[in-house]
């Protein structure tokens, strides 16, 4: 959910939403928070693939004037 949500919003914006939520998760759950909070943290760290991800992506997006298919595909060399 987290990696799906970083891809529409920016990373800082997700984890501020995300995050506390899996703290009162987890202790709801009786589970130790770093187990949820970990994972959602790495999932927002590398799940930025379209340019409002991140502000250096959205920079050479529009510089290149990119296609969001251009991001979301694999060149061959």
């Amino acid at each position: 959910m987290t990696s799906i949500c970083v891809e529409f919003m920016r990373v800082s914006a997700t984890a501020t939403i995300v995050l506390p939520v899996a703290v009162q998760l987890a202790s709801d759950l009786g589970l130790n928070p770093l187990m949820l909070v970990i994972p959602i943290t790495m999932a927002c760290a590398y799940a930025f693939l379209l340019p409002v991800g991140t502000t250096a992506n959205a920079l050479v997006y529009d510089h290149a004037k990119l296609k969001i298919s251009d991001l979301v595909r694999i060149r061959e060399r």
